[in-house]
């Protein structure tokens, strides 16, 4: 049964899951296998099942110590940060609540890692900080500067990334880029801060053509993919590769080398993403590459069940790798 489950599994990131694929692979088809599992999970509920497993008894020792007041408010201010995120659309109410719970949480963290007290305690979900005390009692009022938070006065660079983060998901892609830049530079292995200080750097150079034609140049153009290669390197999520694509899509010089590499790649990962394989296939039928223009959208089309779409990937197949006409004398 393991082998057969192996090799469904490798065939499954070549083509479709069927029952005629199943059968292939074990044996037998979705009914036998839906009528064994009923009579193993009658006798594994019948009866004990112990299971042997020989664990390790030398296991180094953990040097454990108490979390201190600033990765505590990091730690809580990414939650609070990515639950404001996750309700944005569906409860937006909500999703407010946990952004300004986060910004307090990371407030905390930031004046713990310069040493400052804090100012007050944060007040719970959807709650009020305590009232000021009387201004009377405690003499004449001062005008105070507002508390601006930098990138240079944070220390760590896991902070850092989560200020980020959470500047971005509130609107202010200013502060954002400068937090994820210093982040970047100290080394923070984290691909969503990659990805989006890359859509940042995106947004920017866009904004600025410096290539022929009013696309970007090569420089602008490795701005941006330079933290997307940094991301490649701890993930393979599909946003990595579209805004590559996206990039090479607006810049005035060709991908080549690694740079190919990393396109077709994406493409292979995710076949049944049809603009990601149609981008990526038209990239490489511009360097010449036809052959693989053509394998990848034939992998494409075993996945697409779509009539429109498996059309349209033919068309595009005809039109990338039909021969040149030569022109007349």
């Amino acid at each position: 049964m393991s082998h057969a489950f192996r090799e469904l599994v490798r065939r499954a990131r070549q083509e479709p899951v069927t029952e005629t694929l199943f059968s292939e692979c074990f044996g037998f088809g979705y009914a036998e296998m839906e009528r064994k599992l009923g009579a193993f999970l009658k006798t594994v509920l019948a009866q004990p099942n112990p299971v042997h497993l020989n664990f390790p008894l030398d296991f180094p020792k953990t040097d454990l110590n108490a979390a201190t007041t600033d990765q505590i408010g990091r730690i809580l201010g990414d939650w609070l940060r990515m639950q404001g995120d996750s309700v944005r659309t569906k409860d937006p109410e909500m999703s407010g609540e946990f952004f300004k719970a986060a910004g307090r949480m990371l407030m905390r963290a930031y004046r713990e890692d310069n040493g400052l007290p804090p100012d007050v305690g944060p007040a719970p979900l959807g709650g009020r900080n305590a009232a000021p005390s009387d201004p009377a009692a405690s003499g004449p009022l001062v005008a105070m500067k507002p508390f601006v938070i930098t990138a240079n006065r944070i220390h760590d660079p896991s902070l850092l990334s989560i200020y980020g983060l959470y500047e971005h998901d509130t609107g202010d892609d200013s502060k954002a880029r400068e937090f994820l830049e210093a982040a970047v530079r100290a080394g923070v292995i984290r691909p969503k801060v990659c990805v989006v200080l890359a859509e940042l750097r995106y947004a920017e150079e866009i904004g600025r053509p410096a290539g022929a034609g009013g696309r970007l140049g090569a420089e602008q153009a490795a701005s941006i993919l330079e933290p997307l290669k940094v991301a490649l390197e701890h993930s393979s999520e599909s946003d990595i590769y579209s805004l590559m694509l996206k990039t090479w899509d607006h810049c005035a010089a060709k991908p080549a080398g690694k740079d190919l590499e990393n396109i077709v790649a994406g493409a292979s990962l995710f076949p049944r993403s049809t603009g990601l394989v149609c981008r990526s296939a038209f990239v490489c039928a511009q360097r010449g590459d036809t052959a693989r223009a053509a394998g990848l959208i034939d992998r494409s089309l075993a996945f697409a069940t779509n009539q429109d779409e498996r059309a349209y990937l033919k068309r595009l197949r005809s039109a990338l790798v039909a021969p040149a006409i030569p022109k007349k004398e």
